[in-house]
């Protein structure tokens, strides 16, 4: 891989590992927001913390083994406003867990937006990169179908 290519990679792995840092940090704050009737949830969501831990242990050693730094544990803007916004919502009046599993959802799609752009990239990476990344997606498309049928269920029972 020519040095462009490396650097291009490496811009594209920093953002996953941002993603996935947004997504852990959006995960403690459901943790901490979830009310304590669903704590059943609670262990959802820190196995989409441990997911993420791993994605980025994984993303930061493709971008060590690329000539990158390690990285620090930044966030995206948009991870920021995200958390805002859940924090927001939590101190209103009928917090639930609904209303919890929605804002998981919004980052679920963030995340996967991120994920999709990288794979649709014009930045040529090589193999083992493709491979990791195109996984990665895999598993989060896994993980938004498990938020999204939790969320439905809690419409359901509202209904």
């Amino acid at each position: 891989m020519n040095t462009d290519n490396a650097k291009e990679s490496i811009s594209i792995l920093r953002d996953l590992v941002k993603i996935n840092n947004d997504r852990i940090e959006g995960y403690i704050n459901a943790i901490d927001e979830t009310p304590e009737e669903q704590q059943n949830l609670v262990s959802l969501f820190r196995q989409m913390i441990e997911q993420s831990e791993g994605n980025v242990q994984e993303l930061q050693a493709l971008i060590h083994s690329l000539g990158g730094e390690q990285q620090d544990h930044s966030t995206t803007s948009m991870g920021k406003v995200y958390r805002l916004w859940m924090d927001i919502r939590a101190g209103l009046p009928g917090n639930t867990a609904k209303t919890v599993l929605d804002l998981c959802e919004f980052g679920e799609d963030a995340a996967l937006k991120a994920y999709k752009e990288a794979v649709e990239s014009d930045v040529t990476t090589d193999a083992d990169v493709r491979d990791v990344i195109l996984r990665q997606e895999s598993d989060l498309i896994d993980a938004h179908d498990n938020i999204k049928a939790h969320r439905d269920q809690m419409h359901a029972i509202d209904n």
